[in-house]
Parts: C-alpha cells; sequence; structure tokens
C-alpha cells in the first residue's frame, strides 16, 4: 500500500486532516450530481493508508454511530493511530496494519473509500488494486477519493523531486536524506545559470518553502522510490478499465467563471466530453494535485452540477460582508481565498447576509428560501438554489449533506470531544467538528482542553485562574485575575463555538 514501509516506520507522515477526504464531502458532490449518497451519519468507512490517524479519528470522534477502519501498511503508524484512539475511547474505529494487496473487499461493503495521498506514492499494481477495491468493495450508492499528484503541474514537482534526489544520494537514514537533499537544492538555487527560468523559479521557490515543511512531508512526498504524476485522461482511462466513474473534483472548487470569456466558450464547446474538459482546465491551471471523487460506472449520476439539486443541501457561512460596493452597485462579499463577489440580486445578498448572521449554524434550502421570502416579498426558488451551487463551488459558501451535533451557543456545561482535548494540549492544530484545522491561542487551548461537559463557568474560570502563568500566555497578553477571567472566558468560548468545537448533545 504504501511504497517504503520502513520509510513510514521511521518517520511517520503527517497527522492531518482532509476536508476533501470526509464522508461528508463526498455526498455532498454526489448530491449536486443528482446522486443519493449513503447517510453519513451512520456510515461505514474505509481509509486506505491511514498513517497516525489524522483523516480518520476526527471522523470517528464526530459520527460516534459510523463504523469506520483504517488500514496501513506501518506497524508505528498504526500502533500511534491505536494508541489516540484507545486515549480518547473511541470504540467506532479500527485501525489494522494490512497489505492492501492481501486485503479483501468481503471485509465490506463500505459506504465510502477514503484513499488521501497513497496512489501516486505505491507501484501499478497497488494501484489498480485500489481501483478494483473501489469498485468491489463499495456499497450500492458507495462513494470513494482517489487524490494524486497530477500534470501539468507537478512538471515542476519533478525538477524539484530530482534535485533532492540526487542531494540525499548516499544518505540512509531519512532525516539525513531530508537534509542533505534541502542543502543540494539550496546550493542549486543560488548557483544557477538562469536564476528567472521557468526550471529556475521551480527551483528557487522550493527551496524558500520546503525548509519551513516537517520532514516527514518532504522525504515521502519527494524522496520516496515511488512518485508517479498522471494526466487526468490517464487516470479516467483506468477508472473506465475498472468500471468506475469520475463524478467530480472534491474540493468543490470550480474555478471556470474566472476564465475569460473565450476560455470559457472553449470549455462549453466542450461539455459533451467531461474528459478534456477537466484537462483543459488542468492546462489552464498548471494543477499539480487532484482529489477526485469516484462512483460505479453505472450509478445515475448527472455529469454536470445542475443547482436545483443543490436544494437538498445544508449551507455554512464562508464569505464576509464587506458592504456596499464602491459604485453603489451591489454588496460585496469576500472568501477565505480572497475572492470578491459582487452582486445586487437581493436573494443572494439576503442567503448571504442570513448565512453569515448565524455562524456556526448551517442553514437549509427551505430555512434560506423562507428568509428570502420574508425579506423580498417572494422568491424564485430554482434561482436561489442555483445562485448557492454556484456560491458553494466558488468558495464562498460551504456545502454540507451532513450537519453535525454542534453547539451553536456555548451550554452551561460546555463539551468538546476527547479528540479536541487531547489535540488542544499539543502544539499542532485542533480539527472541528466540521473537520477543519484551526490553530488556537494559548488562552483557547488551556480553555478547550478543560471541556469534558463536567464544569459550569464558575468551575471552568477557577481552573484556568489555577493554571494561569506567565509561561503559558502569550507575550503582551495581560495575566488573568479573578476580576478579568469571566469576560475572557466568555469570549474565548464564543470562539470555540463559532470555530464549531463544541457538542452539542443529541
Amino acid at each position: 500500500m504504501t511504497a517504503a514501509p520502513n520509510s513510514y516506520d521511521a518517520l511517520p507522515y503527517l497527522d492531518r486532516a482532509f476536508v476533501s477526504a470526509h464522508p461528508d464531502r463526498l455526498a455532498t458532490v454526489a448530491a449536486l450530481h443528482g446522486l443519493p449518497a449513503p447517510p453519513v451519519e451512520a456510515c461505514t468507512v474505509l481509509d486506505i493508508g491511514c498513517g497516525v490517524g489524522g483523516n480518520l479519528l476526527p471522523i470517528a470522534a464526530a459520527l460516534p454511530h459510523a463504523r469506520l477502519l483504517g488500514i496501513d501498511l506501518s506497524p508505528r503508524q498504526i500502533d500511534l493511530a491505536r494508541q489516540t484512539a484507545d486515549a480518547c475511547g473511541l470504540t467506532n474505529v479500527e485501525f489494522r496494519c494490512a497489505d492492501l494487496l492481501d486485503f479483501s473487499p468481503s471485509e465490506g461493503p463500505f459506504d465510502y473509500i477514503l484513499c488521501h495521498g497513497v496512489y501516486s506514492w505505491v507501484p501499478r499494481v497497488v494501484q489498480d488494486r485500489i481501483l478494483t477495491l473501489c469498485r468491489d468493495g463499495l456499497s450500492d450508492r458507495g462513494l470513494a477519493v482517489v487524490s494524486y499528484n497530477a500534470y501539468p503541474g507537478w512538471h515542476a514537482g519533478s525538477a524539484v523531486r530530482d534535485a533532492l534526489r540526487l542531494g540525499a544520494a548516499g544518505e540512509t537514514e531519512p532525516l539525513r536524506q531530508v537534509a542533505a537533499g534541502l542543502a543540494f537544492l539550496q546550493f542549486l538555487a543560488d548557483s544557477l545559470f538562469e536564476p528567472d527560468g521557468p526550471y529556475g523559479t521551480a527551483l528557487r521557490l522550493a527551496s524558500q518553502t520546503l525548509p519551513r515543511e516537517c520532514p516527514g512531508y518532504v522525504f515521502h512526498e519527494y524522496l520516496e522510490e515511488c512518485n508517479t504524476p498522471l494526466h487526468f485522461r490517464d487516470f479516467a482511462a483506468r477508472l473506465h478499465a475498472a468500471s468506475l466513474r469520475f463524478l467530480d473534483d472534491a474540493s468543490l472548487h470550480d474555478p471556470s467563471h474566472q476564465l475569460a470569456p473565450p476560455a470559457r466558450a472553449k470549455l462549453q464547446g466542450l461539455a459533451d466530453d467531461r474528459t478534456r474538459c477537466e484537462e483543459l482546465l488542468d492546462l489552464l491551471r498548471n494543477r499539480a494535485f487532484r482529489s477526485d471523487v469516484l462512483c460505479r460506472a453505472a450509478a445515475p449520476a448527472r455529469d454536470w452540477i445542475e443547482g436545483d439539486t443543490a436544494r437538498s443541501l445544508l449551507f455554512h457561512a464562508a464569505a464576509e460582508p464587506l458592504g456596499p460596493a464602491p459604485d453603489g452597485a451591489g454588496e460585496q462579499f469576500r472568501s477565505p481565498q480572497g475572492l470578491t463577489l459582487t452582486t445586487s440580486d437581493p436573494a443572494l445578498t439576503t442567503a448571504l447576509r442570513a448565512l453569515h448572521d448565524e455562524r456556526p449554524r448551517m442553514l437549509s434550502f427551505p430555512e434560506l428560501a423562507a428568509r428570502v421570502r420574508r425579506a423580498t416579498g417572494t422568491v424564485d426558488e430554482t434561482h436561489l438554489a442555483r445562485a448557492l451551487a454556484g456560491c458553494g463551488t466558488g468558495t464562498l459558501i460551504d456545502l454540507h449533506a451532513h450537519a453535525p451535533a454542534i453547539a451553536h451557543a456555548p451550554p452551561q456545561r460546555p463539551r468538546a470531544t476527547t479528540l479536541a482535548r487531547r489535540q488542544a494540549m499539543g502544539p499542532g492544530p485542533v480539527v472541528t467538528l466540521r473537520h477543519r484545522s484551526v490553530d488556537l491561542s494559548p488562552l483557547s487551548r488551556r480553555t478547550l482542553a478543560l471541556l469534558d461537559g463536567t464544569r459550569d463557568r464558575a468551575e471552568l474560570a477557577e481552573a484556568i485562574l489555577n493554571q494561569n502563568s506567565a509561561d503559558n500566555r502569550a507575550p503582551d497578553t495581560p495575566a488573568l485575575t479573578p476580576q478579568n477571567v469571566h469576560p475572557a472566558l466568555e469570549e474565548t468560548l464564543t470562539a470555540l463555538a463559532r470555530y464549531s468545537l463544541l457538542c452539542a448533545d443529541r
């Protein structure tokens, strides 16, 4: 399953959660294509190449009625994943050291199969096995996600990989390989004949960014024996041979509306050939990584997203309202990625404002339609659904098929998952109930770690004061006192609720 298991034992991979590798995202993509997906609340999940459980453990914590299995070829990574699951009391997830070539589809069926960061890094025989397992191991309406390095963007990555591997030659220990490879990369970047050409730009950029990355990422991304990027057309041919079908990009980001009119016209002219459309978009974006949602070839899914299918989804605010446009022609909203939308559509403006005001609560389509009807006197539901779907694929709205049990305001005795409390005691990000990774302030971390549901406000304030010291305060942060701890606590709890870190009881 992984190209070099000993290297993963020596240097485990990153402990990360990926929104694109969550059952909710796969179900959302399916819904937009008119394909009913298995209910997320009590689904069965297989995570191929689960590593230390960074993606699967938060899913298990947020979906207590789901049944999850993670498999990996690295005994050390599986041991670390089991230790975390046991420490957090997560009994709905199993981690198993297994070779994918020996793993039987009869272990399923699985409603969702997740395969993030594996496909490009294993031999062809294992790649074929992954697709066979997706075909034979999925339930009738099951979905899979497979990610891989992609051309054309990974042409530059291949140049960086070649440089790192040449620099690491002769070293046998992974950390020493990373250090030697990075040193050689820096030497090349400083010594190039043409530093401003495409090759020089790729090496110089990598020499600036890769030293700031975790050594495990650098090693497993660039220094493993196997790393085979693909053109989408080649992956699509493999899917066809395995009786699988590409459904959509798991990122749910459609950049086509940002293209110039000639490029949009070219795409529209290829609408009957989904593979060529995807290839053209990859070329226009210089895409280096793909995360593709798959279903069985016979699944009755639409080729393209049609906005009316968004009626079945839930909506969560992503964009911030900026107020009236400078020329007064409409309202402006900005996505977390910096995309600005200016709209004079009263229905869409009302919906985006309502979602922002209700954060972290998700709103259903009927709720949003009712808000628009009250505000404007009427609502064209087909138009509203299409506008919301467009905002969802434009990073202005988060689309969901499932609503996790999130407390929208801090309860009297706030509670976070055991996993989130454990993560809060470490230095890394904390994964929310919406599967997003967030960095927290020292006070937020200390507070979150206390939220086991047994303490009210007074008890939380006392516990925070007892552990408060200059050593665990951020620089220039005033010390907490009996006079200011209560407002600071309330502000912190409100922020944790806004981050979707507080559990609601069901």
